[in-house]
């Protein structure tokens, strides 16, 4: 993993367009008479993605359906690890579920029995990506490891020219690598770096134990308890499963940030960036699939994505409603809201953009 760099946003603390967003949603949960955190829609979530996890579990287990059901059974399983990701554990581990974060902090377990370690993922998202957005070397989402230029601050490669071909096949191996190998190896490097996060032993003893239990769940019991099917079958379904999810997962997000026409601010000679961040957020991010009802549900919002980057303590069922808010604040200071009409178009995008950033710059 590399190390994070710490990078200031020099422009001024404050604007006149975070204060008018903050007074006018302020405004609506007063007249909504809600407040940030989880409503009954979101409890409601809570419960079906949770139940819907064991329901499949159970079903390919022990309902003896032919293969053919049996494997669309649990490739529909695997894809609840993701949703559970999307709709619990996110909002859970932003502290946007509850103002209790015990609370938060339990439901964000959610994740780590789905294979990925919630104390990790609050590392690299909340304080890297959230923080940085879009910035090379800062933000762990837009670092492409010198095989995807993902910014326009990264040095180019002959490689990158191929990148819009090659980029489905990296993603498809994205969740793969966090139940495998990604957690492991960030939790030896912060062992060695210190970087404030040293894994307490504790930490250490829950990740293996989660881990375990994950690997016993998805790949130990359906060996043992569908003895019809041998390891490599089971497991190929796993794998097969997975990268589906990486796909659907690398372009959930990706399509937030990296599309056309994105902000990719420059380090001034200090190596920090001359904007202010609220600004900075709003030219950086992009919502797609806005009015699609169905996006959200299954993603959790996070198609919503500007408001959950200006403020991600809010609740994500609350956002279809204010984002028509963020919108006409933002236009009214001047500033460009960028939005897709639909999930597909974003992904669109997103190639285009791989696509440019492939090409050798003309210096």
């Amino acid at each position: 993993m590399d190390t994070i760099k710490k990078v200031k946003f020099t422009g001024h603390n404050d604007s006149a367009f975070n204060r008018d967003l903050k007074k006018r949603l302020d405004n609506y949960f007063t007249q909504q008479n809600q407040n940030q955190f989880a409503d009954r829609r979101m409890w409601f979530k809570v419960i079906f993605w949770i139940a819907m996890w064991i329901a499949t579990w159970l079903f390919v287990m022990f309902s003896g359906m032919p293969s053919w059901v049996l494997f669309i059974v649990a490739v529909a399983h695997l894809y609840t690890h993701l949703f559970i990701a999307f709709n619990i554990a996110h909002d859970a581990n932003h502290d946007a579920i509850s103002k209790n974060k015990k609370v938060n902090r339990l439901l964000s377990i959610s994740l780590d029995l789905c294979g990925v370690n919630s104390h990790l993922w609050r590392y690299s998202h909340n304080t890297a990506h959230h923080s940085y957005v879009n910035i090379e070397g800062a933000d762990t989402s837009s670092q492409g490891h010198g095989i995807i230029r993902f910014t326009t601050n990264a040095e180019w490669k002959p490689l990158y020219k191929y990148q819009h071909l090659y980029a489905p096949f990296l993603y498809a191996v994205a969740t793969l690598n966090y139940v495998f190998t990604k957690d492991f190896l960030i939790f030896i490097h912060l062992r060695k770096n210190q970087h404030g996060m040293k894994p307490t032993t504790g930490e250490w003893l829950f990740l293996i134990a989660t881990k375990l239990f994950y690997y016993t769940y998805t790949l130990i019991l359906p060996t043992i308890l569908l003895p019809q099917y041998s390891f490599l079958t089971i497991f190929g379904v796993f794998v097969l499963g997975h990268a589906l999810m990486g796909i659907t997962l690398a372009f959930t997000f990706q399509t937030g940030h990296l599309i056309e026409e994105t902000s990719f601010p420059p380090f001034n000679a200090e190596g920090n960036i001359d904007k202010n961040w609220a600004i900075h957020i709003v030219e950086s991010t992009v919502d797609f699939a806005r009015t699609n009802p169905m996006v959200a549900w299954f993603l959790g919002a996070i198609n919503v994505h500007v408001i959950h980057h200006l403020y991600p303590r809010i609740c994500h069922t609350h956002y279809a409603d204010i984002a028509p808010i963020v919108q006409q604040t933002a236009e009214e200071h001047g500033l460009k809201y960028r939005t897709f009409p639909s999930f597909s178009s974003a992904i669109c995008s997103h190639f285009k953009l791989l696509k440019q950033l492939g090409q050798k710059p003309i210096n």
